[in-house]
């Protein structure tokens, strides 16, 4: 007999049918879509797992399964990599439970070049609970929020300088949300939904979408995909395709290089260069080489991001951004420096097409 966390179909059509009569059956079971970054193709991905996980083909799938020992007894899992063709997006589709995923998985995407959780910025956050909101029926039950930024989000906020986290679960949480927004500057990252007839489901700033209960489809495309993952498609692209390369042009090696840049809308200056530093370092960024002149900020640095080993150049004059991965290094530590900018300092830093 399979352990119930298996799905033995080999199209997306039928796992996700499987999905919703495992979850109508068991209200124990819960489906979780989890939403990856990476340049890799999927054989590449499911090679990374592979030092954690017996790697075995499953028609468009990679079933990756392991056991772990908690208290004398044996747990399962299984995940199931697919990509999405229309986004390039990497998806691991789980009936098990958020610590079997945290206990197996998490480190793995956390410590490897070139693959990353899906990240949703603060104001795609906003605009996808909204959007949601928007649909007849859609009700908000709980939230989870955070301040980002230095800046206030509205005239009414209320010392915009203060870190700020903030839980709620009621009838009218959205109305608190809303009210947690104006008053506070508060952004989620966490939402847990109730659509009658369709889904109950969750969905974090991380990538991680949870359906509760309902139509697995219905949840997967119009939830998942349309409302969510499609947002960020521009920016993924755009911070995947950053590089510092060496080839070879007509018998001579040559760099190719391609910089992300980015635009504050909140600009920087000398005094706030130091303030900029020390967030780096407690975020595990190690900046040297550092540069900085008075007047309107011009800032150079090299950084080593001490979680994925990833290296790269920064440069501001205070208003715009320029980033370049040292050669060798992959886009993840860039991707992880745009967050920092965004959560630390400017919620509303903007990506240029260069």
């Amino acid at each position: 007999m399979s352990a119930p966390e298996v799905f033995h179909d080999e199209k997306l059509e039928d796992l996700l049918e499987s999905a919703t009569h495992r979850v109508r059956e068991d209200r124990r079971n819960n489906f979780r879509t989890i939403c990856l970054s990476s340049n890799l193709d999927l054989k590449e991905i499911a090679e990374r797992f592979s030092a954690e996980f017996s790697v075995t083909e499953q028609g468009e799938f990679y079933h990756l399964n392991t056991t772990y020992k908690k208290y004398r007894q044996k747990f399962e899992v299984h995940l199931y990599l697919y990509e999405y063709k229309q986004t390039n997006t990497p998806i691991i589709f789980t009936l098990n439970s958020s610590e079997d995923i945290r206990r197996k998985a998490k480190s793995l995407v956390n410590i490897n070049e070139a693959l990353c959780h899906l990240w949703l910025p603060p104001n795609e956050m906003d605009a996808i609970s909204d959007e949601l909101l928007n649909i007849e029926g859609c009700r908000l039950t709980r939230f989870i929020g955070e301040k980002f930024g230095k800046e206030a989000r509205s005239h009414q906020e209320r010392r915009p300088e203060f870190e700020r986290r903030e839980e709620y679960s009621g009838d009218d949480a959205a109305q608190t949300l809303e009210e947690a927004k104006l008053d506070y500057g508060i952004t989620p990252t966490k939402l847990e939904y109730e659509l009658p007839t369709k889904a109950n489901f969750t969905l974090s700033n991380e990538g991680e979408f949870v359906m509760k209960s309902g139509d697995a489809e219905f949840f997967f495309e119009q939830i998942v995909m349309d409302t969510a993952v499609s947002r960020v498609e521009d920016m993924n692209k755009q911070i995947q395709s950053s590089k510092l390369d060496v080839v070879e042009k007509e018998g001579v090696e040559v760099f190719d290089e391609k910089s992300l840049e980015i635009k504050l809308e909140n600009s920087l200056d000398y005094e706030d260069a130091d303030d900029l530093i020390s967030n780096l370092k407690e975020d595990n960024f190690y900046p040297y080489n550092i540069s900085a002149e008075q007047g309107s900020l011009l800032l150079t640095s090299r950084i080593i991001d001490e979680e994925t080993g990833g290296m790269f150049s920064l440069t501001t004059d205070g208003s715009q951004v320029s980033v370049l991965p040292k050669h060798g290094s992959s886009f993840d530590s860039i991707m992880r420096f745009y967050r920092f900018l965004v959560e630390k300092f400017d919620t509303n830093a903007d990506l240029i097409e260069v």
